[in-house]
């Protein structure tokens, strides 16, 4: 009954985490992108240029959306992946409907990308935290890279900027570049809800701990992270000690902080951005899929 005592909050959080995320992305949705046409990736985008060409409510498109895809994944990517997507996918058509009601909040289409933006980004972030996700584009980009073997930053792109491109066939091409701008303010912001300011795609966490064989047979086994174990020497206590060292995508930083932190409440965990990351040896495995960074 311990174990359970500790972890059913956590799980409890994080639940908490995917509601409050999906309602802020749905506002930032009905309130600022959906009536200003800003089509800015995802799924959130197809469905608004779905709707202006049939009608259709965007939660319905969402769903359908969403639905077959979650499908797809959980036969391709594995239980793993479809346990961590479901609320989320779930959710977050059923926050949009419940928001459709909600008067637009201004018909600047450039105010409307920046605050649309800003908080999908937001919300996106917040579900980041809660270690799980809202589907959407990323279903395919994982489907895409499991077997064209194309990384998933570049799958994600590819899909967005599709997206873009088919909201200045439909809409403008006006239209089609501020929703550039509502996608960058996007993933800038969730960068700085995961992490701070000043954040780069991608973290080089360096982690001393006491307990660093744990921790380290942890994030390879169960994580599915690739580690690097350092020597080093304690100036002072001149005492020898391994440092591990993982490259990550920045939204894994938490689900990594938060392991280490479980097993060693003293860790001491240094995050550096990275910039740049080359080579094949800079991949690591989620839900038996290989994501090159």
């Amino acid at each position: 009954m311990g174990a359970i005592e500790r972890h059913v909050p956590k799980y409890i959080v994080e639940a908490l985490f995917v509601i409050l995320g999906s309602f802020v992305i749905a506002i930032g949705f009905n309130g600022f992108l959906l009536p200003n046409q800003i089509a800015s990736g995802g799924f959130s985008g197809v469905s608004i240029v779905v709707s202006a060409l049939t009608d259709w409510k965007p939660a319905y498109i969402l769903w359908a959306l969403n639905g077959t895809f979650f499908l797809i994944g959980w036969l391709v990517l594995g239980k793993g992946f479809a346990a961590k997507t479901f609320l989320g996918t779930a959710l977050l058509p059923l926050f949009f409907l419940l928001t459709e009601g909600l008067p637009a909040l201004t018909h600047n289409t450039l105010v409307g990308a920046i605050f649309g933006g800003l908080l999908v980004g937001l919300g996106l972030g917040i579900v980041f935290l809660g270690n799980a996700s809202t589907g959407g584009t990323d279903l395919i980009a994982m489907i895409l890279h499991r077997f064209a073997k194309i990384s998933l930053g570049k799958s994600v792109a590819v899909i967005d900027g599709l997206v873009v491109i088919s909201s200045m066939l439909i809409f403008s091409v006006e239209k089609g570049l501020i929703a550039l701008i509502a996608l960058y303010v996007t993933i800038k912001v969730i960068d700085i809800v995961q992490l701070g300011i000043k954040q780069k795609t991608a973290k080089n966490v360096m982690v001393i701990s006491r307990k660093e064989a744990e921790i380290r047979d942890g994030l390879i086994n169960q994580l599915k992270l690739g580690v690097t174990r350092l020597d080093a020497q304690g100036g002072y206590s001149q005492v020898n000690n391994g440092v591990l060292m993982i490259i990550i995508p920045t939204p894994e930083f938490q689900r990594v902080n938060d392991y280490v932190m479980g097993i060693d409440p003293q860790a001491f965990v240094i995050v550096m951005d990275a910039s740049e990351v080359q080579g094949l040896g800079f991949t690591r495995a989620r839900n038996a899929n290989d994501i090159a960074l």
